[in-house]
């Protein structure tokens, strides 16, 4: 059962700090990193690694992230592991139990409290996150604020409708590259490939790369025209945060329409979806963690990372026709039979796991082989 830390009393005093979600129930505990109030959408990630990757990909922009690992900060930061460009925290805030107050591993350039403080990023420690994951699981995803300082001070109740009445607004032009630029790779002899970035994670454009492509990356507000106009041999639709629906998908189809190998990953997935005729979907619990079960259509099982708070709604075996030819679900989820990934003839695949990363044994970067293989094959046949 869980207990009721609604009415528990706040027993710290010099660094007190409340998480209090939308529906009023609080989490009290300690401030970690900047003093501030910050709202966001609570989720948590089941990985118990990776806290530094899971708080630099873009795609948690937005994102109170509550870690269900006891024990953050343990490996410090680095300078190699960061999922954005430029090392930038792109969570809203974090949630932990126990910070460690010592850092160990021979990469780290500095602690993880530290470059909270650098880069003004609030958290909130000292609670119980086995019990807020656990309301999230029952009750749903749903807004919250970390408040720290005077703020820890004021009522539940006041703190409560100061969340329920804040708004924010996710799209992928926030998280965006504003400038086009070449993925580095000096010996790149393959395939020119144009890649979307929606909130891109680096692995994703790098896993092309480091296979010989040579990969443009333009913001997301690039025309289909545009993308088209640079006769890239294939397109990738990057991962990113917000509302697939909220989204205009005339650069998709018109990738679609003029015939271009299309790989999307995550956000670019249920674009891909939305493009052919599925629906998507918020899911109550947004998948985000490892060794998730999926089984590809042709009866092989990938274990995967996930980290997505939409869906696309469909079931094993269903196929949608589109003006672009037959689309068809490709990947499901064994855990709870939920869609995974989409394929359109032999033209577009999109997953909403990710393929650069192998949760298990059984990794999924042979999806990135499979594609590159077979567009690669088609332009030798085209020249």
């Amino acid at each position: 059962m869980i207990p009721n830390t609604s009415h528990q009393k706040e027993t710290v005093v010099t660094n007190s700090a409340v998480l209090v979600l939308a529906d009023g129930r609080a989490f009290y505990g300690r401030s970690y990193g900047a003093t501030a109030t910050v709202y966001g959408e609570v989720g948590f990630t089941t990985d118990f690694v990776g806290y530094q990757e899971a708080m630099t990909t873009p795609v948690n922009h937005g994102v109170l992230l509550a870690f269900a690992a006891p024990q953050i900060g343990n490996t410090g930061w680095n300078e190699e592991d960061s999922l954005s460009r430029d090392g930038k925290i792109w969570t809203a805030g974090i949630i932990i139990r126990d910070p460690s107050t010592v850092t160990s591993n021979w990469r780290a350039t500095s602690s993880l409290v530290d470059v909270m403080n650098a880069q003004e990023i609030t958290g909130i420690s000292h609670i119980d996150t086995r019990a807020l994951v656990q309301y999230i699981r029952d009750n749903g995803s749903q807004m919250g604020g970390i408040f720290t300082g005077a703020d820890a001070k004021r009522p539940v109740e006041e703190l409560a409708q100061a969340v329920a009445e804040y708004s924010f607004e996710i799209l992928a032009n926030q998280v965006s590259t504003e400038a086009e630029y070449l993925v580095n790779n000096p010996d790149a002899d393959g395939l020119d490939i144009v890649a979307v970035d929606y909130g891109m994670p680096k692995p994703e454009a790098q896993a092309f790369a480091d296979r010989g492509a040579k990969v443009t990356v333009v913001n997301s507000a690039t025309c289909g025209e545009e993308i088209v106009n640079k006769q890239p041999a294939a397109v990738l639709l990057s991962s990113g945060p917000g509302n697939p629906a909220d989204a205009d998908l005339s650069a998709v189809q018109t990738v679609l329409r003029a015939g271009l190998p299309v790989f999307a990953f995550g956000f670019g997935a249920q674009l891909l979806a939305r493009a052919v005729g599925f629906d998507t979907e918020k899911l109550p619990v947004a998948d985000r963690g490892s060794n998730i079960p999926v089984r590809a259509e042709d009866g092989s099982t990938y274990i995967t990372v996930q980290n997505h708070s939409y869906g696309i709604v469909g079931e094993e075996g269903q196929k949608v026709e589109s003006e672009f030819g037959e689309a068809r679900v490709s990947h499901i989820s064994l855990n709870d039979g939920t869609v995974e990934g989409i394929a359109l003839n032999d033209t577009a695949v999109g997953v909403l796991f990710d393929p650069t990363r192998a949760a298990g044994a059984v990794g999924a970067e042979n999806l990135i082989d499979q594609f590159i293989n077979r567009v690669a094959g088609k332009t030798q046949e085209e020249a």
